[in-house]
């Protein structure tokens, strides 16, 4: 555990750094989109607001955030495509937010898409596509709005 906090620190402190290196002109949604996803990977409160089984994944997803970043000055397009089809995935995750687990499972999925299209290298840990994308976004629609 201490291990997962202190990288998790580690790597936070290097994705505000990238963000905060980046230079003007970029598409400011998707670096806004950046600057959200770090905050709900590790912002106040993550650890309450993510499931346990999700925190070990914590490292690697900003792993991925940090590929993400670093492309941002490329983000011209395919690149940049990429980075279009992440934020509106994102948005449509966290415009379902209140729709319970299967809500909560296409956030952490969203997270998973990013390391698909970004970091490769450092695998998914379930099967996340487009289409698997699309499927879920639908279970979560069809679920009930919980509270």
């Amino acid at each position: 555990a201490m291990r997962l906090a202190r990288d998790t620190w580690g790597l936070r402190r290097q994705a505000v750094a990238a963000l905060g290196s980046l230079r003007d002109g970029l598409d400011p949604a998707v670096v806004g989109e950046c600057r959200a996803q770090l905050d709900q990977l590790c912002g106040p409160g993550f650890v309450g607001a993510a499931a346990a089984e999700w925190l070990e994944h914590l490292p690697r997803y900003l792993r991925a955030l940090l590929k993400r970043i670093a492309r941002l000055p490329q983000s011209r397009g395919p690149a940049g495509s990429q980075q279009v089809e992440l934020l509106q995935w994102r948005r449509e995750a966290l415009g379902l937010q209140d729709r319970g687990t299967a809500a909560q499972l296409l956030l952490w999925m969203t997270h998973e898409y990013c390391v698909s299209l970004f970091a490769q290298e450092l695998r998914t840990s379930i099967p996340v596509s487009a289409k698997r994308l699309a499927r879920q976004v639908e279970l979560a629609r069809e679920a009930r709005v919980s509270g």
